[in-house]
């Protein structure tokens, strides 16, 4: 019973996003097998959030680098388009944070009593929610473009690993010179010194 009532309430809240945002924004939700059973249900997928009920900051110390406790693998079930989020990581140099106003397309609703969504509410909707402390720092004469991996067919995860699965992100890719050159051979793509070390190349 309670795998059903966590798909419901799943369901809900991916209708209620699809309206706010559109569903060409959201990946298809899949129906839960027949055959799946209350426990493997319940050991695959983290319970979604339902309205009225506070969502509990990750156990990770690591979470408080963020202004408001943010989880990828509570989302994960809304089969949410990167791109929503981070507008920038398909077609700019930087990914991009979302605004106050994406989140709270679904937070008016979901979760709207809990402190952390109050302090969310009480921001200007173009205010962009950003961690405190970045996950990711490039020294500042390497360049960097989303939009030239993403031409090139570089998936999200090589770098980011599977964040779907983290309640707090965590560096996956070592951000050393050797990391990116092993890449970009194993992938076939330059390594001439201004691939990388040119201002104009974006």
């Amino acid at each position: 019973m309670q795998a059903v009532k966590w798909w419901k309430q799943t369901l809900a809240t991916a209708a209620i996003l699809a309206a706010a945002v559109g569903a060409e924004q959201v990946r298809p939700v899949m129906a839960m097998p027949a055959a799946q059973s209350s426990s493997q249900a319940q050991s695959s997928s983290p319970p979604a959030a339902s309205a009225g009920t506070q969502t509990p900051a990750p156990a990770d110390a690591s979470a408080k680098q963020q202004p408001f406790p943010f989880s990828h693998k509570r989302h994960a079930a809304l089969k949410i388009n990167c791109t929503y989020c981070h507008t920038g990581a398909e077609t700019g140099v930087h990914a991009d944070f979302p605004v106050q106003s994406k989140c709270m397309a679904c937070h008016a609703q979901v979760d709207k009593d809990a402190e952390p969504i109050k302090q969310l509410a009480a921001l200007p909707p173009d205010t962009h929610i950003t961690p405190e402390k970045p996950v990711y720092t490039l020294p500042d004469f390497v360049t960097f473009s989303h939009a030239r991996h993403k031409a090139a067919g570089a998936a999200c995860a090589a770098c980011h690993g599977d964040v779907w699965a983290s309640d707090v992100v965590q560096p996956h890719l070592p951000m050393r010179m050797k990391a990116c050159i092993d890449c970009h051979r194993e992938n076939h793509a330059q390594v001439t010194c201004t691939t990388c070390h040119e201002a104009f190349q974006q």
